[in-house]
């Protein structure tokens, strides 16, 4: 079984700075990534894409029969470029250098600083075990969903969900989880073939394995990223 992670870490970052580079305890995200996926020892390869010649050489010290660099052209590195674009982009540099090929692709975004080699590990163990075509890291919501609320343009609100006010304690409102972003396990085939989509997981056979909200903070916000080290 060929599985190979991909690390995306572009430069380019809105509201935190260099995000892909910030550190914790003493590492740069990006190291940290590559890191724990070496731990998990369950890749043939470790791929790094960024647009960035400076985060690509965070990766330097490690062993470089592990490590491939992918230097990511700028069409796929912009705000709105498709992670899975990024992905299939790496499948197909690495199918290309090796003359091999991928049996599944395991996705690793830097932006979760919580994820350890175990996350990695349970996920991979899990899709082998269940030979479904994708796994992702799943988490309950902080909020019931079910108590959403959308408004109009003068401000009048109404439920998200229809009917969902029925739910007079937070207990009686059911189970709701939204994807966690610490590991995405995805079969090649199934990969190219949710790239011509243009949706996004979950599609097919997709299974969920479950962290706790703390694991699965991710660094979208510049108070997501203080909350993150201040737990850490």
């Amino acid at each position: 079984m060929n599985i190979v992670a991909i690390i995306p870490a572009r430069a380019g970052s809105k509201e935190i700075k260099n995000k892909n580079l910030k550190k914790f305890g003493g590492k740069s995200l990006v190291k940290k990534s590559v890191e724990e996926a070496l731990k998990s020892k369950k890749f043939s390869k470790i791929i790094v894409t960024s647009d960035s010649i400076k985060i690509l050489k965070e990766v330097n010290h490690f062993d470089q029969k592990q490590i491939q660099k992918i230097l990511r052209p700028k069409s796929l590195s912009k705000d709105k470029s498709s992670i899975y674009g990024v992905m299939v982009h790496a499948v197909k540099e690495y199918e290309k250098k090796h003359n091999t090929k991928i049996d599944i692709v395991v996705l690793l975004q830097p932006v979760t600083p919580f994820r350890t080699h175990k996350h990695i590990s349970k996920v991979i163990n899990y899709h082998n075990k269940v030979n479904s075509d994708a796994v992702i890291t799943i988490t309950k919501f902080d909020y019931p969903v079910y108590w959403g609320l959308k408004k109009n343009k003068n401000n009048k609100v109404n439920n998200f969900i229809k009917n969902g006010n029925k739910f007079t304690r937070r207990q009686d409102v059911p189970q709701i989880y939204k994807p966690a972003g610490l590991v995405y396990s995805i079969k090649k085939n199934f990969l190219l073939k949710i790239h011509k989509t243009g949706k996004i997981l979950p599609l097919g056979d997709t299974r969920g394995v479950e962290v706790s909200i703390k694991d699965a903070i991710n660094l979208d916000s510049k108070l997501q990223y203080k909350i993150a080290k201040a737990i850490y």
